[in-house]
């Protein structure tokens, strides 16, 4: 290792310090650039709005409704940032991005305590360049702040776990605080998470019952009660049943069991989301991962305290994955609890590749072309996007659900200019030039370094310019509408959505919206009959329909975006 730091001409210091620009600049550069999407983002920063509104902080509420679908501690963190940066989408993206770094900054301490000064540097820049994890901080969204706390449990119980005798007790008690923050952060995932990822380690151990005896379990419960008790007792009393049915039977057992909202995927579906999104970093920790859960023979981890930490990474990872797998109900972002142990070892193995420890050739061989080429999938993808979206753009539209699909799309797909090329060009050449030096022997730093640009490059690409331009025609419209129609709403007006479910616009407009769905045209002629003011916002497809009713007045468009209202909206008299 020491021959390493002295070939790579840096200072302790100054890697540091160029890893701490990097965690601000990918992490909380540009946070409020573009408006808060659907469908989650839209929600859960209004129900803060309405917190506020309400100075209801124990019942969260969405366009008036009592929302019981997750616990109240994200919204109270959104609620502080929106008191003290005000109400807008840097404000509420800001608790994830810190806890982003947190969650960086818990797995460098935790790689630098049971590794050595490389695993840490190389564990923060893995989660760096982690295109799911910088994604996710940059979102108002649980995942951060859930896998924040169930990563801290974690920690927390291995360093009680592997204290001598007497020594655990506070590492055992933190867990158990931390716990009841996930707890109190998504329900009951953030327990079990990580009580299945202990179980097999202590159990394969033969650890199972001193575990139990020195894990503080009565006074740990009463701190866990502590911490996550106090909302769901208040809750309860105040909704009971509809508390209960909405949270826990709705929100946990059915999302388990079924598939909500059509997002619904095969067992293996989060085989690709990590080679993907963890890019390059999930094939390097494959290896580690394979020898961890092997390692079956107490007495090699007893007497190897990173064989001991490997065991537990890979149990920690394997039991988090089949539990995402096996439920019903999968997105994406799902997943990200089970990304800091796959970050850890991954880091691990690269350690023992770059000071020429263990990581033999054929090993580092299967696992950087594995690499290489996955990367080549996106590379493909991004340059293919310009050919597929003018291509499929008229059957995407004509296929899409009015009252369940967030978006109006307009009939032209978006332009995304240079920024993909560009994206895919500079990958394609970074993930070449990580193959091109794998030939060459003592050239495993300049793989490492070409395969991280080949991330950042990734990274940067898709946030600088691909999203950004897909949020802008997806999103700005429709936030343009919304602030259109609140500057011009007076208090006693009315606003409605005719085939549009669209929670942003709750955000944007600060009112509660009602719902006209497609099909209720019945509906839809008594609410443009009304004598008050009323406001309508609707997609362009669905304007045909709309212009049937002689109460309809369009007022304005924006992209698939329709705005207008009934003639009291628009200034004439009603008789």
């Amino acid at each position: 290792m020491s021959t390493f730091r002295r070939r790579s001409g840096f200072s302790r210091p100054a890697v540091w310090a160029a890893l701490g620009v990097l965690a601000l600049t990918v992490f909380f550069a540009g946070l409020g650039q573009g408006p808060f999407i659907d469908r989650d983002e839209g929600e859960y920063a209004t129900v803060a709005q309405e917190m506020i509104n309400r100075a209801d902080y124990v019942i969260p509420h969405v366009n008036g409704r009592a929302y019981y679908e997750k616990p109240a501690l994200f919204f109270w963190m959104l609620v502080g940032s929106f008191k003290v940066f005000g109400q807008n989408e840097a404000a509420g993206r800001l608790p994830s991005a810190l806890c982003a770094l947190a969650l960086t900054a818990l797995l460098g301490w935790f790689a630098r305590r049971h590794g050595d000064e490389l695993t840490a540097r190389l564990t923060v820049l893995f989660s760096l360049t982690s295109f799911l994890v910088v994604t996710l901080a940059r979102v108002a969204l649980l995942d951060m702040p859930l896998t924040l706390w169930t990563t801290l449990t974690l920690i927390l119980f291995y360093e009680g776990y592997v204290a001598g005798e007497g020594r655990g007790r506070r590492w055992f008690l933190g867990a158990w605080a931390a716990m009841g923050l996930g707890f109190l952060t998504k329900g009951p995932v953030g327990v079990a998470v990580p009580l299945m990822a202990v179980f097999p380690v202590v159990v394969l151990n033969r650890d199972l019952w001193r575990t139990l005896r020195r894990a503080e379990i009565p006074l740990g419960l009463l701190v866990f009660v502590a911490a996550a008790a106090p909302w769901y007792v208040l809750a309860f009393l105040r909704e009971g049943r509809l508390f209960w049915e909405g949270f826990f039977i709705s929100q946990n057992v059915t999302r388990f069991t079924e598939v909500l909202l059509g997002h619904g995927a095969p067992l293996w579906f989060y085989l690709p989301v990590l080679a993907l999104l963890v890019w390059p970093w999930s094939f390097f920790a494959a290896p580690s991962l394979w020898r961890g859960l092997a390692r079956t023979r107490r007495a090699e981890r007893a007497a190897d305290p990173e064989a001991a930490r490997d065991f537990f990474l890979a149990w920690w990872f394997v039991t988090g994955f089949l539990f995402f797998s096996a439920a019903a109900t999968k997105q994406p972002n799902y997943i990200l609890p089970c990304v800091p142990p796959l970050l850890l070892l991954a880091a691990r193995w690269w350690r023992d590749r770059l000071t020429a420890a263990k990581a033999g050739e054929r090993e580092a061989l299967a696992a950087t072309v594995s690499a290489g080429l996955f990367g080549l999938v996106p590379v493909g993808f991004l340059l293919a996007l310009g050919w597929i979206l003018p291509r499929a753009w008229a059957e995407a539209v004509a296929g899409i659900n009015p009252d369940s699909f967030e978006y109006a799309l307009a009939a032209q797909p978006p332009e995304l200019g240079w920024g993909a090329s560009a994206t895919a060009l500079l990958l394609a050449a970074a993930v070449l030039a990580g193959l091109y030096f794998h030939r060459r022997r003592r050239r495993r730093g300049r793989v490492l370094a070409s395969l991280a640009l080949g991330a950042l490059i990734f990274l940067g690409g898709m946030w600088g310019a691909v999203l950004p331009e897909m949020m802008d025609y997806l999103q700005t419209p429709a936030r343009a509408l919304a602030w259109s129609v609140r500057a011009e709403m007076g208090p006693d007006d009315r606003l409605a959505a005719y085939g549009l479910y669209k929670p942003t616009l709750w955000f944007y407009t600060g009112r509660h919206i009602e719902r006209v769905r497609s099909h209720e045209d019945e509906k839809l002629k008594e609410t443009l009959a009304s004598e008050e003011r009323v406001f309508m916002l609707s997609r362009l497809s669905l304007l045909p329909r709309l212009q049937e009713e002689p109460d309809f007045r369009l007022f304005r468009t924006e992209g698939g975006y329709v705005l207008g209202g009934n003639p009291a909206a628009a200034g004439e008299t009603v008789r």
